[in-house]
């Protein structure tokens, strides 16, 4: 089961829709090559965080509910350091899975890790795109920023430092905090609506910046056999085709709202990703660029779309590097004994 909002009218077509969805998913593993951690089931993610231990200098509140309105019941985990008494600057992480699949779970291994850094560390969940399609998920990431701030002093939050990080369609997500505002008719009503969703940096792996765009290229064929999901995908999360779902498709793209006031932002990308290419990446830069907000791009030379060994160790790397210079004080972070290693 996903972390969804209630279901309402045309189940049936949505159930099919699912499983359309999971079967080009399994054609895609089988014969491309694709990665099962790219875009998998929520259940099989849901189980792998279960034997991980958490580290004696971190503390973890799982499972915690940040937004019950709307029939909503959406989850999620908090890493917390257990050395010093913060506040400590916080970090937003977003899991992918296509807006389709995917779960607050999974990124748990790496929520540790930044804990043990000094930062809180927070996986959340969204509504999948297979119940509720584009703003819910945009509407989800938000109130998310929104509970934390709201709720800082228990979890010793700094609400002044919060940034983001997230992957493929995480990474599309992560971007949407970083160049929407309040004034973009899209914060929902979650709750928490007191509280800013503003984020002070912004860190996307993989992430999807112009749904038009890479739509288009589904539609040529340029994305070969990855091309039906990946179509499949945008399709669900938008509302339907191009010529059905008109300006949507530009709302719900971080390109559109390109300006200065975006939050710094990091594009990790890898050259030979076959199912989100960098191309995706370099539209954004160069609309971030252009209008004078700060922005880099760090292309993973031969990395594929899920960043593995080496590539997953640089990619690390630099997101950590970006985010303590844009999060961290001078003396904030405590120091840690060890490490959780990479699983």
């Amino acid at each position: 089961m996903h972390n969804a909002c209630s279901v309402s009218a045309g189940e049936s077509n949505r159930t099919a829709g699912r499983l359309f969805g999971t079967a080009l998913l399994g054609c895609l593993c089988l014969c491309s090559g694709l990665a099962p951690s790219t875009l998998r089931g929520a259940e099989e993610d849901a189980k792998k965080p279960a034997a991980l231990v958490v580290p004696p200098d971190v503390r973890l509140f799982s499972d915690l509910t940040f937004c019950t309105q709307d029939n909503c019941n959406l989850k999620l985990n908090v890493a917390v350091p257990r050395q010093g008494a913060g506040p400590f600057p916080t970090v937003v992480i977003i899991h992918g899975g296509g807006w389709l699949y995917g779960t607050y779970k999974e990124k748990l291994p790496l929520s540790l890790r930044l804990a043990q850094k000094g930062y809180v560390a927070v996986t959340v969940g969204y509504r999948l795109s297979t119940a509720n399609p584009f703003p819910a998920q945009v509407h989800d990431v938000k109130c998310a920023v929104r509970w934390l701030r709201a709720n800082a002093a228990a979890y010793k939050i700094d609400k002044e430092r919060v940034g983001v990080l997230g992957y493929s369609s995480g990474g599309h997500l992560a971007c949407m905090l970083g160049v929407t505002n309040g004034k973009d008719n899209l914060e929902g009503n979650g709750g928490a609506a007191e509280e800013s969703s503003r984020v002070g940096c912004v860190v996307s792996c993989a992430g999807l910046t112009d749904l038009a765009h890479l739509h288009q290229c589904c539609t040529k064929g340029e994305l070969n056999l990855y091309g039906p999901f990946m179509k499949f995908a945008i399709e669900s999360f938008v509302g339907g085709p191009p010529a059905k779902a008109g300006d949507r498709y530009a709302k719900a793209s971080p390109v559109t709202y390109a300006s200065k006031a975006a939050a710094p932002t990091l594009l990790i990308h890898g050259t030979r990703d076959a199912l989100v290419p960098i191309e995706q990446a370099r539209r954004l830069e160069k609309k971030l660029r252009e209008a004078g907000a700060e922005v880099r791009l760090l292309p993973l030379q031969g990395a594929a779309h899920d960043f593995t060994g080496a590539h997953a160790d640089r990619a690390e790397a630099a997101a950590l590097e970006f985010l303590d210079r844009h999060l961290k004080r001078s003396g904030a972070r405590p120091e840690s004994p060890a490490t959780t290693p990479r699983p």
